[in-house]
């Protein structure tokens, strides 16, 4: 089963990048993708095998790997470069991803500071996002980037199904103690990331005709994914009004960051800084509302150390593509 999820993982993202012009080709955007992510697994693997062998003797070992392909496509998506991008996904799946691990773990600083994040809003889609526009600034400036464009509204519109789909079946995976302790939060949960998903995507087809747009289904794609990932940071404990919510504000802002990108001309690769990092952060910060065991000054610290972490990657990835 968890094969099969990852599976749809790789192959929801060679599909989002061919509909988008990141790739020429399905079969170009599965072979970069295959590429960087089996480095990536691998780096992750072997990492696990020196400092994390809890890991490596329980099922969270594959489980772990989804979020570091998702991870390792949001960091390496505006990196060109073939090489770069698989030595950059080296080290998200050997040192950042583990890293965060060990935060966010048992006696992890950001567990004892009280930060929550059940399915990786902050860890996963914000810290990415934040490393892919620094990322994609020094790009633009060094006039190296690629600019994301509606080519083929069918790969794009399958990716983004596949990409649901697949990342419904990683919450539901990872959230099985959830399932084993009370059926109908975990129902409940599941619900709420499909109402997220789909008002984030009705937010952005409004907002795409209010504002005369002609990009509809781009921004429906990009709202959809972005509601989604609104709605992960904590979906078991929302009311269903609540998901309503943080899926339009999380629709509406990446499509407002999307347009906000694009009047500065700075890139965004699959549109994975739009998708992933305001919404995550909206993530985050709705949590309290929903988890009384949740407080907003340690969401807000939390998301602040992923910045300083985002910051620091973002450079060291900078001067690797000058050296």
């Amino acid at each position: 089963m968890t094969f099969l999820l990852i599976a749809l993982l790789v192959l929801g993202l060679a599909l989002y990048e061919t509909g988008y012009g990141s790739a020429d080709t399905l079969k170009h955007a599965l072979a970069r993708q295959i590429t960087i992510q089996s480095v990536s697994c691998l780096a992750f693997y072997a990492t696990s095998n020196f400092f994390l062998h809890e890991i490596l003797v329980s099922p969270s070992l594959f489980v772990n790997m989804g979020f570091v392909i998702m991870l390792s496509f949001i960091v390496t998506a505006c990196i060109p470069s073939i090489k770069l991008s698989t030595f950059i996904g080296a080290l998200t799946g050997g040192i950042i991803f583990p890293l965060l691990l060990v935060m966010s773990g048992a006696g992890g600083y950001l567990t004892n500071i009280g930060y929550a994040d059940a399915a990786g809003a902050g860890l996963i889609h914000f810290l990415g996002g934040a490393i892919a526009l620094m990322v994609s600034i020094a790009y633009a400036k060094a006039k190296l980037h690629r600019i994301s464009v509606l080519t083929s509204p069918i790969s794009a519109a399958t990716g983004f199904m596949v990409l649901w789909l697949g990342w419904m079946g990683y919450i539901s995976v990872i959230s099985m103690p959830v399932l084993q302790l009370s059926p109908e939060r975990w129902i409940m949960g599941m619900l709420n990331m499909m109402t997220g998903t789909a008002w984030g995507a009705v937010a952005a087809a409004l907002l795409a005709w209010y504002s005369g747009r002609t990009d509809a289904l781009k921004l429906c794609t990009i709202g959809g994914l972005a509601g989604m990932i609104s709605m992960s940071a904590d979906p078991f404990n929302a009311p269903i009004f609540g998901s309503i919510i943080c899926g339009v504000i999380g629709g509406m802002s990446a499509s407002v960051i999307h347009a906000a990108l694009q009047r500065h001309q700075i890139p965004d690769t699959a549109n994975v800084i739009s998708i992933h990092m305001i919404p995550g952060a909206i993530g985050v910060l709705a949590v309290p509302f929903f988890n009384t065991a949740a407080s907003f000054n340690s969401q807000i610290v939390g998301l602040a150390i992923l910045m300083t972490l985002a910051t620091m990657c973002s450079l060291n990835i900078c001067q690797l593509r000058k050296s």
